[in-house]
């Protein structure tokens, strides 16, 4: 494998100004002029491109809403494979939730432990939200923010952190979909932006279905699905012989 004859072609094939980030076998191309993000990979000599998608407006807005993929080959164990639920991003920073993350900890398990009585609960598991503050809960849900500390995301998801929510949530009252979180994830200013243009995140729309319906392990290759990237060619397997 010739990696400067690669490096040429897939440069004649995106716009002016990318910057490079490889991840071997994979590169990702990001254009910070479009924030057009473009996916390459060697596959046996064979150079195979994939366009993103564009969004001419992505580089002047935020990214509050919406979801970043890590890529494959992502060097940090943490966030490998994983998908953040972006619910803030301003100039002063960003906050996000790991939505595919489940941790050891039953949700019957974590309101005993707030002195819940969990009456009728649906069992399923606490998610790890991100490697800041662990000790700390937060509920991604549905519906309107009146709960006493309770922010809206968007029209229909909010982020509560107070008790009276998981109260609700123990007898089965007020949340119709929810994830529970310990631990978030949190950007300084401009980190994300520099973090995006190295081509360390891809992003995604986010949606009710991936948000809280799709299984967690499935969560990822979907988000993935969503900006056109097979995970099936994501093996790291692929490319070696």
């Amino acid at each position: 494998m010739v990696i400067g004859s690669f490096d040429l072609v897939v440069s004649d094939l995106v716009a002016s100004k990318p910057c490079i980030c490889r991840f071997y076998p994979y590169y990702f191309y990001y254009n910070s002029d479009n924030c057009s993000v473009t996916y390459a990979q060697v596959y046996y000599g064979a150079c195979m491109v994939y366009c993103l998608g564009a969004s001419p407006t992505l580089a002047k807005t935020y990214l509050t809403h919406r979801c970043l993929i890590a890529p494959p080959q992502l060097n940090d164990d943490f966030f490998a494979q994983t998908i953040v639920y972006i619910a803030r991003h301003d100039d002063q920073g960003a906050q996000g939730l790991i939505i595919n993350r489940p941790s050891h900890i039953e949700i019957k398990d974590l309101l005993i432990d707030l002195q819940i009585s969990p009456d009728i609960v649906r069992p399923h598991a606490v998610l790890e939200g991100g490697p800041v503050r662990p000790e700390a809960g937060f509920v991604l849900h549905t519906g309107n923010p009146v709960w006493q500390s309770s922010i809206a995301v968007s029209e229909n998801v909010c982020v509560t952190t107070s008790k009276d929510i998981l109260e609700a949530i123990a007898h089965n009252e007020g949340v119709e979909r929810y994830q529970i979180m310990l631990g978030y994830a949190s950007w300084q200013p401009h980190q994300l932006e520099e973090e995006l243009a190295k081509g360390d995140w891809l992003v995604c729309d986010a949606d009710m279905e991936l948000l809280f319906n799709l299984p967690y392990e499935q969560r990822w290759s979907a988000a993935a699905a969503k900006i056109g990237l097979d995970t099936n060619w994501l093996s790291p397997d692929i490319g070696h012989a």
